[in-house]
């Protein structure tokens, strides 16, 4: 069994295939036939009957090479039945050829969120490890056992085994997981949210639950449920590309356009010379709306240089990163410079977007803000332990300001 499996269900959604329709009529075949042809093809790959697909889809392949749809079912197909392959060498031509047929696709435009995972996941020279779910071995046996019988359409032997994996190892978050997509394929909605909430417990910290269960809430038509639950993967695993592809797609169904509050924070430049250090202030101390206070961004970031505030924020690191400290520290700062110029009497109307950066710190959402639209790769280093005492605050910062409710 492979490492790597595709998750049947959790791939492009219907606008994304509406828009990757025939680019031309099948020449070999009739219309009709062609049609009818494809249309039993797909059925099968829903079914998960992978061996019987193949040969139809191999043949609608050749009658017409730039019919993407099936290009993703055949390629998807393909590794359906590596996974049942025994011999590594059939196994990994197999594989190389599915990947072939993704790079065909992402070629031809498609950008689904199938055809990334099959790239993302079919090493480039087709040799994937045999797959290892759990230390224990009785739970591993069953894994593997319920993953032959999902790849061959037997559902309720999948189920079974899944059940025997979680039973000999209730950590196996990917038995939950994998119980929910094929409840999923069954059309049993509600007891594939029932499986995704037992891998959500077992490990809240990993978004694949959140995210499988909001597609499967999003082709339900249950948006704002689906919005929750992406919501709450975002909060799991921000640094996740995975998670902002589940995102996009729900988005397209929903029709609207997440994105983080647009607020134009002066770039830090420093020179350092010789044992002193010359930063950059760009701003203009003539304004009135407020945003001469910018220059104590970089004044406040250059105070941080000497690494003695960062040695008294993080007592326990050695050595000096910009960090979530350092940039509220910043922020705040600016903040404090518009509070005076307030009540000194030199704004007339405030910035847009300080006035929203104020918003936030007032809510207590301006450390969300950083982690989720500033990080960089030290900055995000304190993502967890924020996570960990202020998972509400960041759930809340992605409701009010990053993820609108579905139109």
């Amino acid at each position: 069994m492979l490492q790597f499996p595709i998750r049947r269900g959790h791939g492009p959604c219907a606008l994304a295939i509406c828009a990757l329709l025939l680019f031309g009529a099948a020449s070999s075949l009739a219309q009709d036939d062609y049609d009818r042809q494809r249309a039993r093809a797909i059925t099968l790959c829903d079914q998960n009957k992978f061996a019987e697909a193949v040969p139809i889809l191999e043949k609608l392949n050749k009658t017409n090479p730039k019919d993407i749809l099936v290009i993703e079912k055949l390629a998807l197909a393909l590794v359906g039945v590596a996974s049942a392959e025994a011999d590594e060498s059939a196994r990994v031509k197999t594989l190389l050829r599915a990947r072939s047929l993704a790079l065909q696709a992402r070629e031809l435009g498609d950008e689904s969120n199938l055809i990334a995972a099959l790239l993302e996941r079919i090493p480039a020279d087709g040799k994937a490890p045999e797959a290892k779910y759990s230390e224990h071995k009785d739970a591993d046996e069953a894994m593997k056992k319920a993953e032959g019988a999902y790849a061959t359409g037997d559902f309720a032997a999948a189920i079974a085994g899944y059940q025997r994996a979680l039973a000999a190892d209730p950590k196996l978050y990917e038995a939950a997981v994998f119980m929910g997509d094929v409840y999923f394929q069954m059309k049993q909605v509600e007891k594939a949210g029932e499986a995704y909430s037992k891998a959500i417990a077992i490990d809240p910290n990993r978004e694949t639950a959140y995210r499988y269960w909001a597609d499967v809430l999003t082709k339900s038509q249950r948006l704002a449920e689906a919005r929750m639950r992406l919501i709450d993967a975002i909060v799991a695993e921000p640094y996740n590309n995975a998670v902002y592809r589940g995102v996009g797609q729900w988005a397209q169904v929903a029709r609207v356009g997440p994105a983080h509050p647009q607020i134009s924070v002066p770039e830090f430049k420093r020179e350092n010379k010789d044992t002193k250090a010359t930063i950059d202030i760009a701003v203009n101390v003539n304004e009135t709306d407020g945003s001469s206070a910018w220059m104590w961004y970089s004044l406040s970031r250059a105070t941080w240089l000497d690494g003695k505030k960062f040695a008294s924020a993080y007592p326990s690191e050695k050595n000096y990163r910009h960090s979530l400290a350092e940039e509220l520290d910043a922020l705040q700062a600016v903040l404090e410079a518009v509070t005076n110029q307030q009540k000194a009497g030199k704004i007339k109307v405030l910035h847009p977007q300080l006035a929203l950066l104020m918003k936030l710190n007032q809510a207590h959402l301006l450390e969300s803000y950083i982690l989720l639209a500033r990080a960089d790769e030290g900055v995000a280093q304190d993502y967890v332990q924020y996570r960990a005492q202020h998972r509400d605050k960041i759930a809340q910062y992605l409701s009010n300001h990053v993820i609108p409710p579905a139109n």
